[in-house]
């Protein structure tokens, strides 16, 4: 925020400015009604002030003040002379900033003069604000325009026939940071409905409230008879089925005649049968060809209305028809700075999955519980462990036989067995040789490890990357293990010989 503020506001860091004058040195005043900006943030406390100077000298001080009756903050300045057409210079200090900001903006002093109003109030603003007040575009939210025209002071929206006006929600855009009125009540786009039975006026402020601009916009209807009917195709219930047939709707904008199963667009299905009660509404019965995503589309000209007019073309609808089981791809151990968690994937979206779904299993896992569950993605999930205090040996994540993760399309996910990883809370030693049953040497390593032990029975060797997947396991009596085959980086090695076990952590060049 200082960054901008150097930028835009060239400032300096003050206590309150004790900005004084004695108005009976001076023969003539005028006002300021005035609200005061900082980088396109308006002041609104109370200890926030403006001064105007002439010449260098103090020439009226005004607090901010909140006006209720207009909801808004201003400051009514009077500025003193004794002489017309002086220039005004303006500094603001901003309190909460404890910042002294000079204003680029100069007025030429009036006797008698009153500058802005209320509603429309002068700006005091370090940068300048903008001061065009215009509407750039404008339509109805769910309302399908036809024809727009927007010129100086009018805008014309033309809708279909029919059309109910009477809680329309204009969805518009004005010039940057201006504010768009009805009868004194601002407008938000998108959200603030209003009856077009008669023309309405739209007053645009600008964000200096420099500029207003008056627009009436009237909304008009076409001529059925010289309108094309429109199609929309909606799936009733959902666009996922996994049980055919499936049961789709289109629906004309008029009563159209001609209409036949060839008139379609299909790709991956084919139409058993279509009905109809009012000859606009359409109740179509599809089978897919094989599972997938299938969609149905009507070209336009495809039928004609009572007047001869051909239909616009509709949307194309695709739906998705799946009755494979989901299945979990992988399952991965993922680590952070200061914890580790499970990475779990599926072959595609699921829903229903819950921390309740997942058990942890293996010797590693007795002093260890699932703590939380959060969606990375539709098919990603992170699986949070809490941390033990003697957690070591083989862990694994599955899924319990009585959960409810389900697709899209209901299907029950497959129950299965995942693979299973090491853990140990010697992993992270910064140590790369921990001196006891064993000695591992080289370190690092291109070739062939060697391993001094104090037994002579055979070793057990697992190797695993930093994310704790196992890539070599192998039996040794002769205490070498070749790992030149593995790729460089940084890995885990459990040995185990008779009943111990050791983990050392090497560097592969």
């Amino acid at each position: 925020m200082i960054f901008f503020m150097g930028i835009f506001a060239p400032h300096t860091h003050a206590q309150d400015p004790n900005w004084t004058l004695n108005p009976s040195d001076f023969e003539y005043s005028m006002t300021f009604t005035a609200f005061l900006s900082v980088n396109h943030q308006t002041l609104i406390a109370p200890t926030d002030k403006v001064a105007a100077f002439i010449n260098g000298e103090v020439r009226g001080v005004s607090h901010v003040q909140f006006v209720p009756s207009a909801n808004k903050y201003l400051a009514y300045l009077t500025v003193y002379a004794n002489t017309n057409n002086e220039t005004i210079n303006f500094k603001i200090y901003d309190s909460t900033a404890d910042a002294l900001i000079s204003v680029d903006q100069t007025h030429l002093f009036n006797i008698d003069g009153n500058v802005g109003g209320v509603f429309q109030s002068y700006s005091i603003a370090q940068p300048a604000l903008n001061n065009q007040a215009d509407i750039l575009t404008f339509e109805f939210k769910d309302v399908t325009t036809l024809e727009e025209t927007i010129s100086s002071n009018a805008i014309s929206i033309m809708l279909a026939e029919n059309t109910e006006v009477n809680a329309l929600v204009p969805v518009f855009s004005s010039s940057a940071n201006s504010k768009v009125f009805v009868n004194g009540v601002e407008q938000v786009s998108g959200t603030t409905a209003q009856d077009f039975t008669n023309p309405i006026q739209y007053t645009v402020l600008s964000e200096d409230e420099s500029e207003i601009n008056v627009y009436e916009v009237l909304v008009t209807f076409k001529d059925s008879s010289n309108t094309n009917p429109t199609v929309t195709i909606t799936s009733p219930s959902s666009l996922n089925f996994k049980i055919t047939p499936i049961i789709l709707e289109v629906a004309f904008s008029k009563v159209v005649s001609d209409f036949e199963i060839t008139d379609f667009n299909l790709n991956n299905a084919i139409i058993s049968s279509f009905s109809t009660a009012d000859q606009t509404l359409y109740q179509v019965e599809l089978i897919p060809i094989q599972q997938g995503v299938f969609s149905l589309e009507m070209p336009s000209n495809a039928v004609l209305d009572i007047y001869g007019n051909p239909n616009e073309a509709s949307n194309t609808l695709e739906v998705n028809y799946d009755v494979n089981r989901p299945i979990i791809t992988e399952i991965n151990i993922k680590e952070d700075t200061s914890s580790w968690w499970f990475h779990v994937v599926f072959n595609e979206p699921v829903a229903n999955v819950d921390i309740s779904d997942f058990e942890l299993s293996g010797m590693g896992a007795s002093d260890l519980m699932i703590t939380s569950l959060s969606a990375l993605s539709e098919t990603t999930y992170r699986v949070n462990v809490s941390n033990g205090t003697s957690q070591e040996g083989l862990v694994s994540l599955d899924l319990k036989t009585d959960t409810d993760i389900r697709d899209m399309t209901g299907n029950m996910v497959v129950v299965s067995t995942f693979q299973s990883f090491f853990i140990s809370d010697t992993l992270a030693d910064p140590e790369l040789q921990l001196q006891s049953q064993f000695i591992l040497y080289p370190n690092p390593v291109e070739h062939v490890l060697q391993i001094i032990s104090h037994s002579n029975a055979i070793i057990n060797a697992e190797i695993y990357t930093l994310d704790y997947k196992k890539v070599m396991r192998i039996m040794t009596n002769n205490n070498s293990i070749d790992v030149h085959a593995l790729q460089k980086g940084i890995y885990f090695i459990v040995l185990e010989q008779e009943n111990y076990r050791q983990v050392f952590k090497f560097i592969k060049l």
